[in-house]
């Protein structure tokens, strides 16, 4: 993730953004 490039940081982000209120919502 910190070695994301700038293109690939939007995707990360949003993929780890999803996975954290997934996990949340559980």
């Amino acid at each position: 993730m910190i070695r994301a490039k700038l293109g690939d940081f939007g995707v990360s982000n949003v993929q780890c953004s999803a996975h954290i209120e997934g996990s949340a919502s559980t």
